[in-house]
């Protein structure tokens, strides 16, 4: 449950047509209700854990540069108030040439939250915690990626519907073919 604390919400579009609060309403706070907790979060809060959830793991600079404009302020701002709520979580890793990078995740209570607010559609997968430090680096590497097909996929009038991420692809996969040899495995027992 959710309800607006605050009054007038205004939006502005990002490069990447998803709505963020416009910087003059970053005070305006919606109470997210899970449980017997109360967590208040800005929109573009509520849109950076729905950002993170939908990737795994996202390195704190690409957050700032892709979804942030470069704001770096107002990204760190935002991720220590979900860090003090416990929703994100963050860990070191490394980046290219050896250099640490910042990793951010969600948490277990960040994922049901997102998962609550409606802000994603159902099919939509949302993940959380830290994976091995091999697949945390990947995950990361995928965010960029994925802007850069939004890009695309934006030039030519569309516009991203879901993120499916290689993990689901191939648990589908193994799904469905196991699946089959059930099929197969009952037509030769009846043949």
């Amino acid at each position: 449950q959710q309800r607006d604390i605050t009054g007038d919400v205004r939006t502005v579009s990002d490069r990447s047509g998803r709505n963020r609060r416009s910087p003059e309403h970053l005070d305006s706070l919606l109470a997210h209700e899970i449980g017997e907790r109360t967590y208040f979060l800005r929109d573009s809060e509520l849109e950076t854990l729905a950002e993170i959830g939908a990737f795994r793991v996202i390195a704190a600079s690409d957050l700032a540069r892709l979804s942030y404009g470069g704001d770096l302020t107002r990204m760190e701002r935002e991720i220590r108030r979900l860090k003090q709520q416990f929703l994100l979580s963050e860990k070191q890793g490394s980046g290219e040439r050896n250099k640490t990078s910042r990793l951010l995740a969600l948490t277990k209570q960040g994922a049901r939250l997102v998962r609550k607010s409606g802000r994603v559609p159902e099919r939509q997968a949302i993940y959380h915690g830290f994976v091995k430090p091999r697949e945390a680096k990947h995950d990361a590497a995928l965010y960029q990626l994925y802007q850069v097909e939004v890009e695309r996929i934006g030039s030519t009038g569309g516009r991203p519907v879901r993120v499916v991420l290689d993990y689901e692809l191939k648990r589908n996969l193994n799904r469905d073919l196991e699946a089959l040899h059930e099929i197969g495995a009952r037509d030769i027992l009846a043949g």
